[in-house]
């Protein structure tokens, strides 16, 4: 059965949708129930801000990559806002990109919210000193006011503004990451 939103799959735990194209990925911005579940089966490759705000569950059995290119605004990640719960996911990050004086830019997530969690995901990033203005960064996240568990970034990156190598700023619970890299 192929759902008009997303791949086969009916949202459960058992039978989640599957995400196998950028529209797929895309579409999961509309859902607007925590409990839907959703399976990444392929490798994609995304631009710029994709999803505004998550609710649901991406729980991929395993590590799935993503290639993202992000595109220049105040607010920087492939989701800018996650409510839900995110695991078993890697972002290799194209630095091709510019940053706007005063952004908040998070490598997977802009803003973990309250409530988001995001676990055993990854983010690469290519040596890079693009983070030349004020801003606030975070390899996983720019912000975080959910919980953030066994993940890991690389970062080298040159900045005089407010980055870590897991997020940049931090009001919620981190545990079991690791950061590695250079922050100049």
């Amino acid at each position: 059965t192929v759902n008009c939103f997303y791949g086969d799959g009916f949202g459960t735990q058992g039978a989640p949708y599957e995400i196998s194209c950028n529209r797929h990925f895309e579409n999961m911005g509309l859902n607007e129930k925590q409990e839907t579940h959703f399976t990444i089966t392929k490798y994609l490759e995304l631009e710029g801000n994709v999803i505004n705000d998550f609710k649901g569950i991406i729980a991929n059995e395993n590590l799935v990559v993503i290639s993202w290119k992000p595109k220049k605004a105040y607010e920087m990640g492939i989701i800018l806002n996650n409510y839900g719960s995110i695991s078993n996911l890697q972002v290799k990050i194209k630095n091709e990109f510019e940053l706007y004086e005063g952004c908040t830019f998070g490598g997977i997530v802009c803003c973990n919210q309250t409530g988001g969690e995001i676990k055993n995901c990854s983010v690469t990033y290519v040596k890079t000193n693009l983070f030349n203005h004020w801003c606030t960064a975070g390899g996983i996240s720019g912000l975080n006011y959910g919980k953030i568990q066994g993940c890991w970034a690389y970062v080298d990156v040159t900045t005089v503004g407010i980055f870590g190598a897991i997020v940049g700023s931090n009001r919620g619970e981190i545990s079991e990451c690791q950061g590695k890299g250079t922050i100049t």
